[in-house]
This record gives structure tokens, C-alpha cells and sequence, in this order.
């Protein structure tokens, strides 16, 4: 059965990566759902099967540029680009300086990194034209976010696919007791995949019509929320939740004459939040709530604590020995005598990059966060409000699990996605009230 599933990936791998070659959006969408797969796939040459297929994906967008003068307009034209370079001069700057140094290819590795997620973001933002396109991105993270979610499922339903595939199952002598993982991953993987197919299938929500593809979603959604809890991933499950808070706050506030429809969704998220704690094993249920009275998990979780302190404090050291550009990416480790590498986003940006990297950053979000709230004071449907909404909480959320610990926002591949959604969001949003205007109920109740 699994070497089945397998095949039929196989293949459909294949069809959208002949897709894609026409078609250069559909190799942003098969890498995003290859991602849980690449534990299945040997490097090459150093690439990991995703890196790969980006890279051949992004010279197929850089030949559809030449072609097409309106998506070349439309680059030229876009914040974006412009933004991203406060953040991506300092990192390649700091890449060049260290890259003599010890572990200096460590820091050109990162920093190249950071240039392929760049301009993946470009490409997605000069892609996504209409609302199919955006469906067919949400489409691709929720099922990476399944396909990731499935092997944990089915264990603690009594079907082990980890060991037929050689992978080890979440038994009581993994880390931390019986913590679920991606297949040939971690369980921190196995959360940033269920946090992004979350992510994407609310905004499917938003986007599909039919009864039978919104029941689809309902039941990713269940699956994805299911797999982050499974994965004991607190920064990943707090970091869901701050999303919602902010989606509630956000993205319901002002719902016309929909209410009913607010009123399901919210008790559907309950109902999900119900459910996918049911096949939770307690001691993983006790580490996402911190310790609940264990006081063996109170100890890790003080210690982790201690862990994040220590590393943040370090990286103001090394700030202050070198303010400009910091020690260089992926190079703490190096410079602390090999005792203390980079986990979290403060200790990353303040102790790497420097103060410019770290300001070049800062500019990026909050420039990404001003215009969200900006198109959502636009916006009049709900639709686009949920979608803007749920963008905003995920970056917020983002940059609150970052300085907490745990997280490293500019290696995450979601974040700079979120950053290319936001002019075709807010364009989506702008048709849809386009449309809204002209339904006179709307504009009957807008006149009372």
C-alpha cells in the first residue's frame, strides 16, 4: 500500500514538473508538496530535491520574464522587491566579508539560502493572478501538510508506516516520549508543516464554494491540526493559536450580515481543537502545556528557557564586537567555542547579521505588516478580511515565537510566502468588492 502511494506521488510529481515548464507556478506548487517527501530523495550535489526543483523553477520564470512584457512590468513595479533588499544587501555583504574566515562557507551557504527565498517570493508574487492560482498555492501547502501529518496519524491509530520506510516511530525511547516526527524528520519539522497546512486551509476556506471541497478542507484541517498537536511543537501550536486570537480579532470584527457563517466557522475550529486531542499521548499533552504537574517536562521546559537566555545573551556579545554585520550567518556555533549555536530569530539576526541585517529585517516586516492593515481597512467582504486577517496573525505570530525562542523567522519558507501573497490577496480583495458593490442587498444594509 505504501510503496503504492508512493508511485502515484511519483507520478503526480512528474505531471506537474512538465506543468511547469509551461507553466512556472506549478513549480512553486510542486515544491511545496515535495517538501514532506525529501527524506525519499538523495541530495544532489549538495541540493536537497526542493532546492533543486526551485532552482529549475526559477529559470523557467526568469525565461517566462522575457517573454512576457507585462509580467516584466509588473516585477519592475513591485515593493517588494524593492524591500527585500534592506534585508538581502546586508546578508550577502556579511556572506562576502566572512567567507575567508573559518566556516565562512557556512555563512555564504545561508546567505544564498536567503537569495533563493527572495526571489521565490518574487516569483510567487508575480505569479498569483487570479484567484485559481492562489488556490492552487493554499492547494499545495495543505496537502504537503497532510502528507506530512498521515504517517502520525496512522501510528497512534495502530498502523506503523515509520519502520516499513525506515523511519523511527514516536516510541517511548524517542526524544522527549513519544513526540510524533515527519517521516526521516524531527517533530519541529512535522509542526512547521502542520502550522502551514493550517495556515492554507483556512484560507481555502475562503476561497473553494462547493459543500464537497470546503468538507475536503474541514477534514485537512483536522488532519494538520491533529499532526501539530501530535508533534508536541509548542512553538509551532502557540504560534497557531496566536494566529487565530489575531485572526478573531482581525478578520471577524466586522462581518456584515454573515454572521451565521462566522458563528460555524468559529465552532468548526472548536470542534477541530476537540478532536484532534483525542489520539494525543498525555506525556505530549503535558509538554505543549508545559509540564501540567510533570515535573520532569517543568524541568526541561526551565531548562529550554535558560537555553534561549543564554543564547540571546551571546548573541549581544557578539553584537557589540561586531555591530555592523555581526559574526556572519550560520557561524555562532563557530564563534562560541562550539558550545552555542543560533535557535532562535534575536540570536540569529542581533548576533549574525548586525545591526544592518537586523534593521534591513525589521523594515521587510513591518513594512509587510503595514500593508496588510492597510488592505484590510480597504476591504469590505469578509472573505478578504479572514484572508488579510489570518496573513497578519501568522507574521505576528511568527515574530513572537522567534523572540521566545525556537524559531528562526527569515529561514522560514512560509514567511517569505506570506510576504509575496500580499499584493495578490489585496487585488483579490479589491475584485471582490468590486463585485460586492453591485449586490444590492450589500448596499441596501451599508445605506441603514
Amino acid at each position: 500500500m505504501i510503496k503504492i502511494l508512493l508511485v502515484i506521488g511519483g507520478v503526480l510529481s512528474m505531471l506537474a514538473f512538465f506543468k511547469m515548464l509551461k507553466e512556472p507556478l506549478w513549480g512553486l506548487a510542486l515544491v511545496i508538496f515535495v517538501t514532506p517527501l525529501e527524506p525519499f530523495f538523495k541530495n544532489l550535489a549538495g541540493f536537497t530535491i526542493g532546492r533543486t526543483l526551485g532552482t529549475i523553477a526559477i529559470m523557467v520564470w526568469f525565461i517566462y520574464l522575457v517573454s512576457n512584457q507585462v509580467a516584466s512590468k509588473k516585477l519592475n513595479h513591485s515593493s517588494l522587491l524593492r524591500k527585500q533588499f534592506f534585508f538581502l544587501i546586508p546578508v550577502l555583504l556579511s556572506a562576502m566579508v566572512w567567507y575567508l574566515q573559518p566556516d565562512g562557507d557556512r555563512a555564504v551557504n545561508s546567505a544564498f539560502t536567503f537569495l533563493l527565498l527572495g526571489i521565490m517570493a518574487l516569483m510567487l508574487e508575480n505569479l498569483v493572478i487570479s484567484k485559481n492560482d492562489l488556490i492552487l498555492i493554499s492547494l499545495a501547502l495543505s496537502i504537503a501538510g497532510v502528507l506530512a501529518c498521515m504517517p502520525a496519524i496512522m501510528y497512534f491509530l495502530g498502523i506503523d508506516v515509520y519502520t516499513p520506510l525506515g523511519a523511527d516511530p514516536p516510541t517511548e525511547e524517542t526524544e522527549e516520549t513519544l513526540r510524533a516526527t515527519t517521516l526521516g524528520g524531527n517533530p519541529n519539522s512535522l509542526g512547521i508543516l502542520a502550522r502551514n497546512g493550517i495556515f492554507a486551509c483556512v484560507l481555502l476556506l475562503t476561497l473553494v464554494r462547493k459543500n464537497v471541497a470546503k468538507l475536503s478542507v474541514w477534514l485537512m484541517l483536522l488532519i494538520c491540526f491533529t499532526g501539530i498537536v501530535l508533534s508536541g511543537s509548542r512553538t509551532n501550536f502557540y504560534g497557531t493559536l496566536i494566529m487565530f486570537l489575531v485572526l478573531i480579532l482581525l478578520g471577524f470584527s466586522q462581518y456584515v450580515f454573515k454572521k451565521s457563517r462566522i458563528a460555524f466557522i468559529i465552532i468548526g475550529f472548536a470542534l477541530i481543537g476537540y478532536a484532534g486531542f483525542q489520539l494525543v499521548p498525555n506525556p505530549v499533552q503535558k509538554r505543549l502545556f508545559m509540564g501540567s504537574g510533570d515535573k520532569h517536562i517543568e524541568e526541561r521546559t526551565a531548562n529550554r528557557v535558560e537555553f534561549t537566555q543564554r543564547q540571546q545573551l551571546q548573541a549581544v556579545g557578539f553584537f557589540m564586537e561586531h555591530p555592523v554585520m555581526g559574526v556572519g550567518l550560520n557561524r555562532t556555533y563557530y564563534e562560541s567555542g562550539y558550545d552555542l549555536g543560533a535557535h532562535d530569530t534575536i540570536s540569529m539576526l542581533v548576533g549574525e547579521t548586525g545591526l544592518l541585517g537586523t534593521v534591513g529585517f525589521l523594515i521587510l516586516f513591518f513594512w509587510a505588516i503595514k500593508k496588510l492593515l492597510k488592505a484590510r481597512r480597504k476591504t469590505h467582504n469578509v472573505d478578504g478580511k479572514i484572508r488579510i486577517s489570518l496573513m497578519v496573525g501568522l507574521l505576528i505570530s511568527m515574530l513572537i515565537m522567534g523572540v521566545l525562542g525556537g524559531f528562526i523567522v527569515p529561514y522560514d519558507r512560509t514567511f517569505w510566502m506570506t510576504l509575496a501573497l500580499i499584493y495578490p490577496v489585496s487585488n483579490l480583495a479589491y475584485q471582490e468588492d468590486l463585485a460586492l458593490f453591485t449586490n444590492k442587498r450589500y448596499v441596501k444594509y451599508m445605506l441603514r
